[in-house]
């Protein structure tokens, strides 16, 4: 990775939080990415401005290939229907593309039939994703790396990927095209180009630009823009907390347990995709967790410290409320321009956000309801934290009043 590219104020609470050398690091699929692994920096100082399991599997866990009439993705797996202007890594797609697109299955193909030259967009402890064409198509091609060849658990948890990323069909979840086994016996996967990230799209901190050019990143994201983009993530993991469990995985949610920009893609066509599913998990629904209130015992410091859940940072049983925190966090800062924990090492980070419950500042030009929404996703107590279809009601409803008033002027 080249690590010009990541966050100089603290980088260490963006970067992955390696737990098990078996984890591996984290790949960019289709665009930079500001990820690493590195470790604990002692000596930064604190500005606010405000065991990962391999298997993607569990028992009684099992992918349903045949469930009909779930959300599907867009192009080029779901041809896109020509229905507004899109807008290239904008969020501004408005169109219920769960409704409206067909799909197309998943693929076994040789991997002879992509088409290089295959060139290397980003890498971890076991695998290397690559630029490549399929069918005229620009793609990419995620495999194991030359040195991991040999390497049992490699394969097999890139083979658990697969199962889970060829499972998962949803318009905002980075779309699987195809599937094989290389020359060598060993799977692959490919996987749609993405156009940007969000990390890249973000304003850049402001002692980190010159301010004309901090001011014209700034215009580029009104609250509205925001707000469309933040329902299309919540729509992303309302599909993999609550929706999976009535389609492709039966009585089970999906964790994706690593929440953050950099993981937040868009497509050519404009529409957000959530992807890097390497850390997720299976999580099956017991008849004590109907209220979603069950948390369990799972390894912790597992995803990136800068958008990790308190609960998670602290090695505390979790469940997936703890991703509606990391969603608040991703959602305040697209609306307030910031890097949340901004200069703040992991020292401070448990003292002031695990232990002292200190959360970024929320700015008073923000609407009472979005203020509101924010402070029940950083709730301490997971319980309290709404599900992510509330979070989307209530953003549809801010987004509406919001533009609604801009009409009004």
């Amino acid at each position: 990775m080249d690590h010009s590219k990541h966050d100089t104020g603290a980088p260490f609470l963006e970067f992955p939080v390696v737990v098990a050398k078996s984890e591996g690091a984290t790949e960019s699929i289709g665009a930079s990415s500001e990820d690493g692994s590195v470790n604990f920096d002692p000596g930064s100082s604190c500005h606010f401005g405000s065991s990962h399991s391999s298997s993607s599997n569990i028992s009684g866990c099992s992918a349903n290939s045949s469930a009909a009439g779930q959300p599907m993705r867009a192009s080029p797996r779901f041809p896109l229907p020509r229905l507004a202007r899109l807008t290239r890594c904008s969020g501004e797609v408005r169109e219920d593309f769960s409704r409206v697109i067909k799909p197309v299955p998943v693929r076994t193909i040789r991997i002879e039939q992509l088409v290089g030259p295959f060139k290397t967009l980003g890498q971890g402890e076991f695998c290397v994703a690559s630029l490549a064409t399929l069918d005229g198509n620009p793609v990419v091609i995620k495999r194991l790396r030359v040195e991991q060849r040999e390497n049992p658990t490699a394969a097999k948890d890139l083979a658990s990927e697969i199962s889970m990323m060829t499972s998962l069909r949803h318009a905002h979840i980075l779309g699987a095209l195809a599937q094989g086994k290389d020359e060598h016996g060993l799977p692959f996967l490919v996987l749609e180009k993405l156009d940007c990230v969000l990390s890249a799209e973000l304003p850049k901190p402001s002692d980190s630009v010159p301010f004309w050019t901090r001011r014209s990143q700034v215009k580029k994201w009104p609250l509205g823009r925001a707000l469309r983009i933040g329902i299309q993530l919540a729509e992303a993991l309302h599909y993999c907390h609550a929706e999976v469990a009535d389609s492709v995985y039966p009585g089970c949610r999906v964790l994706h347990r690593d929440l953050k920009p950099s993981n937040v893609g868009f497509l050519p066509d404009g529409r957000l995709a959530l992807f890097d599913f390497g850390l997720a998990k299976l999580w099956q629904i017991s008849e004590h967790d109907e209220g979603g209130t069950e948390s369990r015992p799972l390894t912790g410091n597992t995803g990136s410290l800068r958008y990790m859940a308190p609960e998670v940072a602290l090695n505390q049983p979790y469940s997936h409320k703890a991703e509606v925190f990391g969603f608040g966090t991703i959602l305040w800062q697209m609306a307030s321009h910031e890097r949340p924990f901004a200069g703040c090492d992991a020292k401070a980070f448990y003292r002031r956000v695990c232990t002292q419950h200190e959360r970024p500042k929320i700015p008073k030009a923000f609407p009472p309801a979005l203020a509101a929404l924010l402070t029940r996703c950083w709730s301490p107590s997971a319980a309290e934290r709404p599900e992510m279809l509330e979070v989307l009601d209530r953003l549809r409803e801010i987004l509406e009043s919001v533009e609604a008033g801009l009409s009004n002027r």
